[in-house]
């Protein structure tokens, strides 16, 4: 097989591969609109300090502490400190025995 029969089979096959990653990415596509419209994908749910510090039953400075501590995530929004529910979880996983 020469070089030249070789570069058109190659690119043969790069744009029958190009063909299936488009249906592919359309076909992702539709499956995400479908989990949304079922509410299957949530959105993350934030809790302020003191929600966190009910839920994880501990004291709102060892809430600040984690934060302060890298342990537990949080994002400042207008002052107000707020922690994601995944990084709770996070947490809560990270100390089973």
């Amino acid at each position: 097989m020469s070089l030249m029969e070789k570069i058109s089979q190659l690119l043969e096959i790069q744009a029958e591969l190009s063909k299936h990653q488009a249906e592919l990415t359309k076909q992702l596509a539709r499956l995400l609109e479908q989990l949304q419209e079922e509410g299957s994908v949530q959105e993350e749910r934030y809790y302020s300090v003191k929600k966190a510090a009910e839920l994880l039953d501990m004291g709102e400075s060892t809430v600040r502490r984690l934060i302060a501590q890298g342990e537990l995530k949080a994002v400042r929004v207008g002052g107000k400190l707020l922690i994601p529910a995944s990084s709770l979880r996070e947490v809560v996983e990270s100390q089973e025995v």
